[in-house]
């Protein structure tokens, strides 16, 4: 899976009111037989916000992450679901962006990792 995103935001603001989005990334997986896989991801975001910044310039950076997940799913094609997986995520992000990303557990740094389980399913 790939992707290739651009999104423009109007916030409505008299001025300084647009938001320009651009991201890239894939999600190469490997399937070892019917059940068991695992993914890889990679990705980069960069933001412009016009005017966002706090000295009143534009907030601009990006964020960028790279995920690792072994997964158990029905049957051993992209689409199958439900998906059940681990996964282990390390990003970085612009100085611009410092705690503006994530939580408290991310205040003051321009990185982090963040790990869990997940379930996958549509309905």
């Amino acid at each position: 899976m790939y992707d290739l995103i651009y999104d423009c935001y109007d916030s409505g603001a008299d001025s300084d009111s647009f938001t320009h989005w651009y991201s890239v990334g894939a999600r190469p997986t490997y399937y070892f037989d019917k059940n068991w896989s695992v993914a890889f991801e990679v990705g980069c975001d960069y933001t412009i916000g016009e005017g966002q910044a706090s000295d009143g310039g534009d907030l601009k950076g990006y964020v960028t992450k790279f995920t690792f997940c072994p997964q158990v799913e029905l049957d051993n094609f992209f689409m199958a679901r439900p998906v059940l997986r681990a996964f282990v995520t390390y990003a970085f992000w612009s100085d611009d962006f410092e705690d503006l990303v994530g939580d408290v557990a991310y205040q003051n740094v321009t990185d982090g990792l963040n790990f869990g389980f997940q379930v996958e399913a549509w309905f």
